[in-house]
């Protein structure tokens, strides 16, 4: 599920400039699904997300953000990227 602080509906709390570590990932092009692990089918946690952002610079893809998926079971079981 979705969580959100701050006025605009964003994380307020853990998001810099575009960036933002852990916390749960927005779903604003789809509904939400969960990434699973490919190795052992362990839900898969938000590693980190990029974000387009006027500040820094970045844009992805058209204005989205690359989210970086990983197992929380074992590091190497890999990664699942997504540009939402």
């Amino acid at each position: 599920m979705e969580e959100t602080s701050g006025e605009d509906g964003g994380d307020v709390i853990t998001r810099v400039a575009g960036c933002k570590f852990g916390g749960w990932p927005t779903w604003h092009l789809t509904e939400p699904w969960e990434f699973r692990c490919r190795e052992c089918d362990t839900p898969m946690r938000l590693l980190f997300t990029v974000a387009s952002d006027h500040t820094t610079r970045i844009t992805v893809g058209r204005w989205g953000d690359l989210r970086v998926f990983s197992c929380p079971r074992d590091i190497r079981h890999g990664y699942e990227l997504d540009v939402h």
